[in-house]
């Protein structure tokens, strides 16, 4: 692999600074990537080649005038999932429903992005309308992994994390209402990051759930993660669930030591039913936290059932809310999957939905009595390393379990607390394939998830690389 496609986001600002390369240059290496290469994994929809090339161009010219007062993103090429609104571009969520819709303004990420100086490379590929977890459901073919190809990449955000994972960006836009940012982290050893509900605006984003849903970064280290969620954030007065969070000090995670911070796990929860080298892989990650200091002890966190199940009530419930009248009017153009897996919401009653929004505002209260002992919560991010296309179901060592709930057993615990979560890769599994490790902090905390993130994958010897496809 070309050593300039595997630059993170601080190493291509870091070269832009110096010299060393340019904006033009980095998106060129960029698009012949793409061009070389997406045949086989399909992450891409649409490539805007000529705009990122004039963005490129601005983008060097404002380097040599700016130095290092240059913005935060000047020139970094970034991709977007295919659910965000790029103004004058076609937003499709990879569906035939909403092939011809085209964007009227920019999403707020996307305006915070361009302020940042960030360049638009294109959008990328996703589960249709990011109502799955595998990425093989969309009107424009499954996305394969780039560490195998008959492997899935995980979703809905899988094309973002495939693209990162391959060298054509070193960072892409997800979203993340069920774990659809941190599962295609996991399953593509690439970093994802959740943020706390309501400190990134998700107007111009085609919603799937209010209660739920979440914008983050794709990434290749932690550190880069971090930037492009600062560039991100921002209080949206037009986002009825924006949030006026303080902001985040990346510089300032990224130079505190983790020693200190208190780092919990159930047992329970993190170890049965596992892949024996997730589970050991995750084992290890906390012996290796313990070596930086960090202290490391058991809890219990309750009502995971309860919580999963009312976590899918008000899934359920928004999403049938959202789509009614896309349902109605064009309901045989969806995937089948999804116009089932919609219409599910059509058995709930009021009083479902009344009483699993009760239980979120309840137990959300009492869940934050973790951290009187802890300051983050570890789990591996996903039970099972990348499953083969054609797998239905897994044997993680109590029988067979079915894909969808096996990949989101971790996940939903921290959507419907609104909690920040972050996945970064801690190895592989004996057929080469990335295992994930999941941290959580308290709402507004993600520079103690950067902070011990980054330390973590120091230790590790840095970000995974894939070998040239």
């Amino acid at each position: 692999m070309d050593e300039t496609a595997t630059f993170s986001i601080t190493g291509l600002r870091d070269a832009f600074r110096d010299g060393v390369l340019t904006p033009v240059e980095a998106v060129e290496i960029c698009l012949e990537r793409i061009d070389r290469l997406d045949g086989s994994w399909n992450t891409f929809i649409s490539v805007w080649a000529e705009p990122a090339r004039r963005a490129a161009k601005e983008a060097r010219d404002r380097w040599k005038v700016d130095g290092e007062s240059a913005p935060l993103l000047l020139g970094i090429p970034i991709a977007v999932k295919d659910l965000i609104d790029v103004v004058d571009s076609p937003t499709t969520s990879a569906s035939n429903v909403h092939r011809g819709r085209v964007a009227s303004h920019d999403a707020f990420v996307i305006k915070k992005l361009r302020d940042a100086g960030a360049i638009l490379l294109g959008k990328t590929n996703l589960h249709e309308f990011a109502f799955g977890v595998t990425n093989l459901v969309s009107c424009f073919g499954p996305t394969r992994n780039p560490w195998d190809r008959e492997r899935m990449t995980g979703g809905s955000s899988g094309g973002s994390a495939a693209a990162v994972a391959a060298g054509f960006c070193p960072g892409a836009l997800g979203t993340d209402t069920g774990g659809s940012i941190r599962i295609p982290a996991s399953l593509c050893g690439t970093v994802g990051l959740k943020p706390t509900f309501g400190r990134v605006s998700c107007r111009g984003v085609w919603p799937l759930s209010w209660s739920l849903d979440h914008v983050g970064p794709l990434t290749r280290t932690v550190a880069d993660a971090g930037w492009l969620l600062q560039a991100m954030s921002g209080f949206d007065a037009e986002d009825p669930a924006s949030h006026d969070w303080p902001g985040l000090d990346v510089e300032a995670a990224l130079s505190a030591s983790p020693v200190g911070i208190r780092v919990g796990f159930d047992p329970h929860w993190s170890l049965d039913q596992t892949e024996p080298a997730v589970a050991a892989a995750f084992e290890s990650a906390l012996i290796d936290l313990g070596k930086l200091g960090v202290c490391v002890r058991r809890l219990e966190i309750p009502e995971l059932e309860r919580v999963h199940g009312d976590c899918l009530t008000l899934l359920r419930g928004d999403s049938l809310a959202v789509h009614r009248d896309l349902l109605d009017q064009h309901g045989d153009l969806y995937q089948s999957e999804t116009r089932q897996r919609l219409r599910e919401g059509c058995d709930l009653s009021a009083i479902d939905y009344a009483l699993a929004l009760r239980f979120q505002r309840a137990y959300g209260r009492e869940a934050r009595r973790l951290f009187d002992a802890v300051d983050v919560i570890a789990s591996p991010t996903t039970p099972c390393t990348a499953p083969a296309l054609d797998a239905h179901e897994i044997d993680v060592g109590q029988g067979l379990t079915p894909v969808r709930p096996l990949l989101t057993r971790f996940m939903r615990l921290y959507n419907f607390l609104g909690w920040p979560a972050l996945s970064l890769p801690i190895g592989c599994d004996g057929a080469g394939l990335p295992i994930g490790l999941q941290l959580s902090a308290a709402p507004g905390e993600e520079g103690t998830l950067i902070r011990l993130g980054q330390a973590l994958e120091q230790h590790l010897d840095g970000p995974m690389t894939v070998a040239e496809g």
